[in-house]
Parts: C-alpha cells; structure tokens; sequence
C-alpha cells in the first residue's frame, strides 16, 4: 500500500492535474453532454512533454543540449458525439468490436504529423473542404484546407498470422490508410469512456 498523503498536499495534487488537463472544462462539456444528448464520451490518451534544454556543462565549460520529460500521464479529451461513432446497442464500451474516433485537423497540423511520424505520407491525401455539424440543428458547414482524419480502434491481421489483433487504423480524408499500428496501451483497453 501506498503512504497516505496529508490532505493539503492532496490538494495541492488535485489543483494542479484540474490545471494541466483543464478537467473543470472537460467535465463541464461532459457533463452537458450527457444531461443535454444521455450519452457523452471522452477519450484518455497519455500524454508525453519531452523538451529540448540548454544546460551549463562545467567539464566543457559551455552550454550543450538536454532532454527533459515535463510531463508524462493521462490527458482526458472531450469527444462529440457526432464525431464518435460505436454500436449503440452495445452495452460496454469496452465490448465494441470498432470505435471510430474522427477529427478534423489544419493543414499546419497535417504536414506537421507527417513530419514527425505518426501519419505516412500517402500521395493523394490532399487538404479538402470538410463539412462539419453546426450546432444541434442537422445543419453543416464547411472548413476549407482541412483534413479528415479517421482513427479506427479495432480487430485486424495486422502481420498476416491469421490471428486478429488490437489495431489502432488511421484514414486520411477517407482517401488513404495513413497509419496502421499494433494497439499501443498494455492495458488493451479502448481509451474511451462513456457516461449515461
């Protein structure tokens, strides 16, 4: 068993992960989620801040790089439903044999993922004009130079052994397999979770 900590330093703890993961926004979006639609969904990612610093080296006597871990835990992001899409007659979230999480992200951000590995770059994935839901109305809207990006949690053969595993499948504006990954949490879990 863990020490118990004294209660101002609990409290301390709390104030600072409602800061760093901004939970009181997140919770309220949940919250109104599920009280305005029933269901609302987050997802739970972990979340690594590696930084790039200058430290003083006294042997060379000059300044010279260094890496330093300013963050490495869970980060809770609100979802909407109208970008999650799952079996609703499936009980658990946990038991959906695909979870399909979609996002919409700027060129920047697009050309910046390809960059840093975690999207191949496909010729043919260009930048389109992405309709997005407008409020509660049905209605959409579009967003130019946009990229849709699909991200599928589900069972695949990913190594062709006949054996179907945990995969995690990125498509790019539903035109091209982007990313195609072994599922990357020990756990096995979905990072999603649901509130009713």
């Amino acid at each position: 068993d863990l020490p118990a900590l004294p209660a101002h330093l609990e409290e301390k703890l709390y104030d600072y992960q409602m800061r760093r993961h901004e939970l009181a926004l997140h919770l309220d979006t949940y919250t109104r989620g599920c009280l305005k639609l029933g269901t609302s969904i987050c997802k739970i990612l972990w979340e690594r801040d590696v930084r790039q610093l200058w430290d003083w080296n006294e042997e060379l006597g000059e300044r010279v790089p260094s890496t330093r871990v300013f963050y490495e835990g869970p980060r809770m992001h609100t979802r909407s439903l109208r970008d999650v899409y799952f079996d609703p007659t499936v009980e658990h979230i946990q038991d959906q044999e695909c979870i399909i999480d979609r996002s919409v992200i700027s060129r920047y951000e697009w050309k910046r993922g390809v960059r840093q590995g975690f999207y191949a770059d496909v010729k043919g994935v260009e930048e389109e004009d992405v309709e997005m839901p407008f409020g509660d109305s049905g209605e959409t809207f579009r967003r130019e130079n946009q990229v849709e990006i699909l991200e599928a949690w589900c069972k695949f053969d990913l190594d062709e052994d006949g054996i179907d595993e945990d995969v995690v499948i990125t498509i790019a504006s539903r035109q091209a397999v982007v990313g195609a990954e072994p599922h990357p949490f020990w756990h096995g879990l979905k990072p999603f979770v649901v509130l009713k």
